[in-house]
């Protein structure tokens, strides 16, 4: 497993953890899309990690502004290194 699949899957592991304790204090969760060599910096990540959770708990704050950036900055680099299961 490379760095980038083992810095995806934390976040996939830990991320149910934090939405339950939303769901307990009565708090809903929000995945930012932000710019650069991130996890959540490409569209698919965010689908990837929120899919299988509770929308009502979690959801995305899409912002353009770094989905613009991505695309010409880091899309292309996070795209090639993309794997499906």
């Amino acid at each position: 497993m490379n760095r980038w699949q083992a810095t995806r899957e934390s976040v996939r592991k830990r991320l149910p953890h934090l939405v339950e304790l939303g769901r307990k204090l009565g708090i809903r969760a929000g995945f930012h899309n932000h710019s650069g060599p991130i996890v959540g910096g490409t569209l698919w990540d965010a689908w990837e990690m929120l899919e299988p959770l509770d929308p009502q708990w979690i959801g995305v704050y899409f912002d353009p502004s770094h989905a613009t950036i991505e695309g010409g900055k880091n899309g292309w680099n996070l795209g090639f290194r993309h794997s499906t299961p």
